[in-house]
């Protein structure tokens, strides 16, 4: 149909008159619930810390379970596991990999290895790791 031949709807009287009333009625209601909506999810902060990141799989390619009873840092660090020694020549297993202090991991650097626990420094900010209790 040629764009000429379009003919625009005209709506009077009553009938009209409700027609515009729902659609204003609608337009309203949509842009106050946007609103609302936008305001309550500003509102809401997802707290990820000590949680398991839920896009890495539980299976390793090779087959294995991975642990699920890691304690997860806002480092993303895991300490997975500390060989201390009281003379120290401790050694610290951080993301299945062995520290030991003066070491670098990623942008950290161990500072000192404890019992059960990791001192880190990262641009000044001291971070701890701590193995989850009972280990």
């Amino acid at each position: 149909m040629p764009v000429d031949k379009i003919k625009p709807i005209h709506v009077s009287g009553f009938r009209g008159q409700i027609l515009l009333g729902i659609f204003l009625f609608s337009y309203i209601l949509f842009v106050i619930a946007g609103t609302v909506y936008a305001e309550n999810e500003s509102q809401f902060k997802y707290d990820a810390a000590g949680k398991r990141n839920p896009f890495i799989p539980l299976i390793t390619p090779d087959g294995r379970l991975l642990n699920l009873d890691t304690v997860v840092t806002e480092t993303g660090l895991v300490l997975e596991g500390v060989i201390f020694d009281q003379q120290g020549e401790s050694f610290a297993l951080i993301n299945g990999k062995v520290f030991k202090v003066g070491d670098s991991v990623d942008d950290y650097t161990v500072l000192d290895i404890d019992k059960g626990r990791v001192n880190l420094l990262k641009a000044g900010q001291l971070y701890v790791l701590e193995t989850k209790k009972g280990e």
